[in-house]
Order: C-alpha cells, then sequence, then structure tokens
C-alpha cells in the first residue's frame, strides 16, 4: 500500500496515512506504518488465518488487497489512486504551512483533489496538480492550487516540489511559485 513520509523542519518524520507521531527516526516511521497496515487488515481473509494451503493463500493474494479490498477492479484502482493523491497532497499542503509558518486560522487545508496528471520526461516522472485549499477561519471559501512534483530518485522514493501555487482567475495559465 502506498504511503508517505514527510520530515519537517524539525527532523521529526510524520506520516500519511496518519500513524501516530510525529517520530525522531525513518526507522521508527516505517515501522509505524507496518503496524498501521496490520491494523487495518481483513480479519475474514485466509490469509490471516492458520491451516490454510498454500494454494488457496495465493489465489486469495492474487484476488484480494490485505485489507480485503478486491484487486484489479475499477474501483479499487480509481479509490486507491484517490487515496493516494490525498495522501500525497495531505504531506504537500502541511509542509507547506510549516514553510510559510501558517498556523491556526492562517493554515491550509486539503479540501479537494480537481485533476492529476503523471506523465514522463527524459529527466524523469512528474505529478501535476491542482487542487482546492482552505484557510482557517475563511473556510467557506476554496482556492485553486496548483503543484508540480518530480521523482527525484529512480525507485520513485524521494519526491521535490518544484511548484507551489494558487491559481488566480486572471492568471491565464502563467504560475509562479509561492
Amino acid at each position: 500500500m502506498l504511503y508517505y513520509i514527510r520530515v519537517d523542519h524539525g527532523g521529526s518524520f510524520h506520516t500519511y496515512p496518519y500513524a501516530g507521531g510525529p517520530f525522531q527516526s525513518l526507522d521508527e516511521a516505517d515501522k509505524a506504518m507496518d503496524r498501521y497496515f496490520l491494523e487495518h487488515r481483513d480479519p475474514k481473509l485466509l490469509m490471516h488465518q492458520g491451516g490454510v494451503s498454500s494454494l488457496e493463500m495465493a489465489i486469495e493474494a492474487a484476488l484480494y488487497w490485505p485489507d480485503g479490498a478486491r484487486k484489479r477492479s475499477k474501483s479499487d484502482h480509481a479509490e486507491r489512486a484517490r487515496n493516494g493523491r490525498r495522501r500525497l497532497l495531505q504531506a504537500l499542503v502541511d509542509k507547506h504551512n510549516e514553510d510559510h509558518s501558517l498556523l491556526g486560522d492562517f493554515a491550509y487545508e486539503l479540501k479537494d483533489v480537481v485533476e492529476c496528471k503523471v506523465f514522463s520526461e527524459k529527466r524523469g516522472w512528474y505529478y501535476h496538480l491542482n487542487f482546492t485549499l482552505t484557510k482557517g477561519a475563511d473556510r467557506g471559501i476554496e482556492d485553486l492550487f496548483f503543484v508540480e512534483v518530480k521523482y527525484v530518485r529512480p525507485v520513485k522514493q524521494e519526491l521535490s516540489v518544484s511548484c507551489f501555487c494558487m491559481i488566480k482567475p486572471t492568471d491565464n495559465g502563467d504560475s509562479r511559485d509561492s
């Protein structure tokens, strides 16, 4: 299952989805994520019970995720992709808030993912995401944002943000880092 870990300015590690913390080391955060996924597995699946043949377990593992969701269904793929994008964006919004000292009523909150495009170029893989945020006391007002994220490592283990900006109705396609 897909998850993200963010390091804050103090060197603490935060997990998405939330699995406790913040943690003092990457190893601690990884172990917390292992516990999180163990706690969210479906106990009715055969793979979590004793006395089941390896063939039955292999068939079940091919058909179901450990949380009980069916693999390879259109709805499962769409939901997992949506959850993954939300986790990524939540980590990016939390980092943006920290980088700009936005706390309490001044902090942005993720409202919705509008669009996500993934593409590759010679230099690597990129995400382009459009999403809406609300801000503290102005929860009724949604602002549209754009972020470009690049996979820095070939095994897709480290991400870099090259642009995170609000899109104003008058921008006409020109984005500037905020």
